[in-house]
């Protein structure tokens, strides 16, 4: 690695400078440096193709002199625009030779298009001297190796008993007939032993097919005598269980059970510390192992286009992306329609969408799903003031030639319709659902009523244990269980409706009151809003020629969107990350809604901010829930009397 400093090159930032050269000893990379009195960074980079296995240790020797500045080991697939960074701030560099270490762990995945993961196919390695005192000095480096942990085949394999048949060492890895324990063993357990300390990041264990439900725990040692439970499940049902275990480390694992009716595992797999390194990673991972529908596309790391849903009033606002799925709230759970027909589960990876606004350019989406002879339209809008604001969501659903049974379902997913790669905050990718209660109107979620018209037919929930509730909905049904309580936060439910075999078409509103009343919705309440919609937009008439009209179309949605975002008299620019008031883009704002017949809320908007300036004059950049951000920005004192002259 070291050994050709022909293959490496320097780059530096700002007046830095770097100078590579051979170490004074065969085999040796000599950087010098200096930051001549400034910041930035000195950095040392070589194109060399390595594939990291998914356990590894990388291992090289430096020394060096110089301040403790901050030292940085960053790895770049193919292409450049991926990069995980190791990270050591403050870093003193040893006068001797010391070995420096980095575990798969310590390299996080730090910024690229694929929003997350685990370095794998890499082009190249950088290693970097980044300011923090600056100043001058030399760094030297030898001897890299890379150390594959993965965990070994020959693993030993034990177990309190085994029925004929079902040896434990079927398990790990993984044969066709699986462990059982014996029927006469009242304290059942399986138990591997790597040889040595193993780090993972959690488990997928593969069931048999019964029985439906078990408990089960699982514990580490590294000396076979002092346990440590690391998970515990009161009923895990389906085929398999994902079992995140962050930072998981030991020698020896062991699953123990209830009893031997429950004692059965048809496999085993440990999962590197990617598969847990967050809980979003988690679900990325999740997702990996089911078919695709079965989550949001997000969890594919695929970008998915959204757009706001709201009222004039705004104050709360839901989101719907372009497959149908709905986020009720900031942060909040999302709603999801799936079908069943007689040829199986219909989800959005199945169907052609189309994605369009009501007609005029107003802010009130319309989503179709296009499948064969089915037709489904996703309608979200939000009617009611005040106390009564609430969301609506209906689902019409035609087909164009009767042919059997058809279902529509309406899940609820414990997350949001923000990726991960979008996060802020608590917003972006998975939202915590922990409680969800069944009643004959509908459902109750995290104690916020969900109400449908007209009641589903069937109703359940499933905790993240249990499967969730997917693999019901692909059988044509719901899960059993009226009420749930999930300590993983990864709670779902699913209601159903039947369009029978001589009818055409269906429509389900499910409504979600934002506050403490509902606003039910009539066979015209989606035509009131529109017209709402229509009077506060139309204040100001066009006389464009046709060729212009997508352009006042889109005048009119933007207008629409600013009025969704504000919160109370604080006008915002975004409807989740950017949930802040920054003075200069909410004066712009304010005075387009201004331009389109609407200048009171800039009014309302300056009149609050105004209540932030500092005694001294001094206007804040941005506010927010948190409060003031006093960072200077000196166009915010201009841009807060541009707004005042814009309403005089």
């Amino acid at each position: 690695m070291f050994a050709e400093s022909s293959a490496w090159q320097v780059f530096a930032s700002g007046q830095a400078e770097g100078r590579i050269s051979a170490g004074g000893e065969p085999g040796v990379l000599r950087l010098d440096y200096d930051f001549h009195g400034g910041g930035g960074f000195i950095a040392i980079r070589r194109e060399i193709p390595i594939l990291l296995p998914p356990t590894f240790r990388i291992v090289f020797r430096l020394r060096g002199e110089g301040p403790p500045n901050h030292f940085e080991c960053k790895v770049a697939a193919p292409g450049g625009a991926d990069v995980w960074r190791h990270l050591r701030q403050d870093f003193r560099l040893p006068e001797t030779w010391k070995p420096l270490e980095i575990r798969e762990r310590d390299l996080p995945f730090a910024w690229g298009p694929s929003g997350g993961g685990a370095p794998g196919d890499v082009a190249a390695v950088e290693l970097v001297i980044a300011a923090g005192p600056g100043g001058a000095g030399w760094i030297e480096f030898r001897d890299a190796e890379l150390i594959d942990e993965t965990p070994r085949d020959d693993a030993r394999v034990s177990c309190s008993s085994q029925a004929d048949g079902f040896p434990c060492d079927d398990v790990f890895p993984a044969t066709r007939s699986g462990w059982r324990a014996a029927e006469s063993d009242d304290a059942p357990w399986w138990l591997v032993d790597f040889g040595r300390a193993q780090r993972f990041g959690g488990l997928v264990i593969g069931w048999p097919e019964e029985p439906r439900s078990r408990r089960y725990a699982i514990e580490r040692s590294n000396d076979g005598e002092s346990w440590t439970t690391v998970h515990e499940c009161a009923d895990a049902r389906g085929g398999r269980s994902f079992i995140a275990v962050p930072g998981g480390e030991a020698r020896m694992l062991r699953v123990r059970f209830a009893n031997a009716a429950q004692a059965a595992i048809r496999s085993l797999r440990l999962e590197p510390d990617a598969f847990s390194s967050t809980p979003n990673e988690f679900l990325h991972h999740v997702a990996h192992e089911f078919p695709r529908g079965w989550h949001a596309r997000y969890w594919h790391r695929e970008q998915s286009f959204w757009t706001p849903v709201g009222s004039p009033e705004g104050r709360r606002r839901a989101l719907i992306n372009e497959e149908g799925l709905v986020e009720i709230d900031e942060g909040e759970f999302s709603l999801e329609p799936f079908l069943t027909t007689n040829d199986g589960l219909v989800t959005w990876a199945d169907v052609d969408t189309e994605a369009s606004l009501a007609r005029g350019g107003l802010p009130v989406p319309v989503l179709r799903w296009r499948c064969k002879s089915l037709r489904l339209d996703i309608l979200p809008w939000v009617d009611g003031s005040g106390e009564t604001l609430t969301l609506h969501v209906t689902y019409r659903l035609r087909r164009l030639r009767a042919k059997g049974p058809l279902r529509l379902f309406v899940a609820v997913r414990p997350w949001q319709v923000n990726p991960p790669w979008q996060a802020f905050r608590n917003l972006g990718g998975r939202s915590d659902v922990r409680s969800i209660e069944c009643h004959p109107s509908g459902l109750r979620v995290e104690g916020r009523e969900v109400v449908t018209t007209p009641p589903p037919a069937a109703r359940g929930a499933a905790t993240f244990e249990q499967g969730g509730v997917l693999p019901w909905i692909a059988r044509g049904t719901v899960p059993d269980e009226p009420r749930v309580v999930d300590a993983n936060g990864l709670a779902s439910a699913a209601m159903a409706w039947e369009l029978p075999a001589d009818e055409r078409s269906l429509e389900v509103t499910v409504s979600v009151p934002y506050f403490s009343r509902i606003h039910s919705p009539t066979r015209r309440s989606r035509s009131n809003a529109l017209a709402r919609w229509r009077r506060t937009l139309g204040k100001v008439e066009w006389d464009v020629p046709p060729a212009v009209d997508k352009a006042v179309e889109s005048f009119r949605t933007a207008a629409g969107h600013i009025l969704i975002h504000r919160d109370g008299p604080a006008i915002q620019p975004g409807p989740r990350r950017y949930t802040r008031s920054w003075v200069r883009d909410c004066v712009i704002m304010g005075a387009a809604l201004a331009k389109a017949g609407m200048p009171k809320p800039l009014r309302e908007f300056l009149v609050w901010y105004a209540g932030f300036q500092r005694d001294d004059g001094f206007v804040p950049c941005v506010v927010d829930r948190d409060g003031v951000d006093w960072l200077v920005e000196h166009d915010s004192h201009g841009q807060f009397l541009w707004g005042v002259r814009e309403i005089q």
